[in-house]
């Protein structure tokens, strides 16, 4: 009787257990695709960590796009999970936009733009649905850059970035709309970007109603930065100088083309191009000599762009910058990262280590760089992990949230 009912329903279980075999199998089948996939995308990321520094904002953007599966959630799920990405390569120089961490956010920003913007999709959906805060907010600093160059830059779009932007951001958004007005009134540095990442990787990219003036007008930036973020203005001069920066890794005569804008300008604003340019070459360029141990170069650096611009009191903001880029680079590579009690003395001793770099500074110029340092998130990754530098011990009460180092 029993083996009656067996064989009557033995075809009916070998049906079911082949339907389960099967669904068994294409789970996991397209589960080690995902796998692959993801392990591709981060291999291909740790490439661009050790491209040419000009060259990895648009090779992580052929990344980004290349591994894009139609939906932005499952790469900000691949980006968020259990700290997939690093973004340490064999040196530590700056990619064009900042740390590697800054410059890979700045990149899916500028990629979200492309695919997302527009519609019923307004840029405050877009930044919460999609933009982390992470490295300095730079996935936020890419969409709205990308944005402006698509609408055409209008002044009403730009106050409505710092209106929506993030509380926690405030300073990371009027710095990117320093950048944007810079390029609105005298060149898009997407347009050089672009290109490359058109003639190097190959990317399909519209083409955009660059801004490229003959005659560029520098004062316009500054002065606008006053009637756009008013409550910001500082952050959005940094955005300016920075924006002239990056143009400058374009150009064959480099800074040289920078100061001569500057030389042109009129009064406090000739102050403020040369101040807030040289602070940013602090950031990217000297801070990266102070990291690999080179202090030598780094402080030449400093040396060399405050006689350039014929002004030794410059030195004050590259001081600040390379002690801003220390703490950049220690937040890109220490500020997300899970503290435990195995890991704990570890990271107290390379974060102090990086801290107390600000040492090798010119004794005149000690303190700035530990302001610069301090502007960073580095001064609450400083208390938390209850270190100790005794110079930063007298500062760290001067040291308010009007200033941040961003970018």
């Amino acid at each position: 009787m029993y083996k009656n009912k067996i064989q009557k329903f033995l075809p009916v279980l070998i049906v079911v257990l082949s339907v389960v075999s099967v669904l068994t199998f294409s789970f996991f089948n397209s589960h080690d695709r995902v796998s692959d996939e993801k392990n591709k995308f981060v291999l291909n990321v740790k490439e661009c960590n050790i491209a040419e520094i000009e060259h990895r904002f648009s090779c992580y953007r052929n990344a980004i796009e290349k591994y894009y599966q139609g939906d932005l959630i499952h790469l900000k799920e691949w980006i968020e999970a259990d700290q997939l990405l690093s973004f340490e390569g064999e040196d530590i120089s700056y990619a064009i936009f900042g740390t590697n961490c800054h410059t890979f956010y700045h990149a899916m920003g500028d990629f979200i733009a492309t695919k997302e913007a527009g519609g019923d999709k307004d840029t405050d959906s877009l930044v919460n649905n999609y933009c982390s805060t992470a490295c300095t907010s730079g996935c936020l600093m890419g969409l709205y850059k990308r944005t402006a160059l698509i609408e055409g830059y209008p002044s009403d779009l730009l106050r409505s970035f710092y209106e929506v932007c993030p509380e926690e951001s405030g300073h990371q958004c009027a710095h990117e709309i320093g950048h944007i007005l810079h390029d609105k009134y005298t060149y898009s540095i997407l347009q050089p970007i672009d290109d490359l990442s058109r003639d190097r990787y190959a990317l399909e990219l519209n083409s955009y109603r660059y801004a490229t003036f003959e005659y560029p007008n520098l004062m316009a930036p500054f002065e606008e930065c006053e009637t756009v973020v008013p409550e910001n203005i500082a952050d959005c001069f940094t955005g300016v100088g920075h924006n002239m920066f990056v143009f400058a890794q374009f150009t064959v005569d480099g800074y040289r083309t920078s100061y001569a804008e500057c030389e042109k300008l009129p009064g406090v604003n000739r102050d403020r191009c040369y101040d807030f340019l040289i602070y940013r070459i602090g950031i990217n360029d000297a801070a990266t000599k102070f990291l690999s141990g080179t202090f030598e170069e780094g402080r030449s650096i400093c040396n060399e762009v405050a006689a350039s611009a014929n002004r030794d009191e410059t030195k004050k903001h590259c001081y600040r910058g390379i002690g801003g880029g220390l703490g950049l680079f220690l937040d890109s590579e220490y500020a997300n990262l899970k503290i435990t009690s195995d890991n704990l003395a570890h990271i107290q001793r390379n974060v102090l280590e990086r801290i107390n770099l600000c040492e090798e500074s010119e004794e005149e110029w000690k303190s700035e760089c530990y302001r610069g340092l301090l502007g960073t998130r580095v001064k609450k990754l400083y208390i938390d992990l209850n270190l100790y530098n005794n110079v930063i011990e007298k500062i760290l009460p001067q040291i308010t949230s009007d200033f941040e180092v961003v970018g």
